[in-house]
C-alpha cells in the first residue's frame, strides 16, 4: 500500500504505486490511497470512510479496484484516513534526512 496513486490518471499513467509494483517484479499487488485528486482523476475512484464528506482516491494493480476499495474501507480507524496509513505518515515525517 502506498500513500499516492498507482495510476496518476486512473487509466495507466504510472504513479508511485506502479513503480513499486514494477520494482517487485510485478508479483506483489499494490493499492494506492491518495488524499487529493488530480485534474485528470476519473470518477469512480472515490471512497468515503467514517463520517467524512471528503473522499480518498483508490487505485490498484494486481487485483481489482473494487477489492482494493473494500480493503481500504475495512481498515481500522474511524476517520477518513485508515489508522495504519496515518501512523506510517507520522513516522515518515519524523525521519530526518541525512
Amino acid at each position: 500500500m502506498v500513500d499516492g496513486f498507482v495510476y496518476l490518471n486512473g487509466l495507466k499513467k504510472p504513479g508511485l504505486g506502479w513503480h513499486l509494483f514494477d520494482a517487485f517484479g510485478g508479483k506483489t499487488p499494490v493499492i494506492g490511497v491518495a488524499k487529493s485528486r488530480f485534474a485528470s482523476t476519473p470518477k469512480g475512484l472515490e471512497i468515503y470512510r467514517g463520517k467524512s464528506m471528503t473522499p480518498l482516491y483508490v487505485t490498484s494493480v494486481g487485483f481489482s479496484l473494487e477489492t482494493a476499495k473494500d480493503v481500504i474501507r475495512s481498515m481500522h480507524g474511524q476517520y477518513r484516513i485508515p489508522s495504519m496509513l496515518k501512523r506510517a505518515d507520522q513516522i515518515a515525517r519524523e525521519i530526518e534526512e541525512p
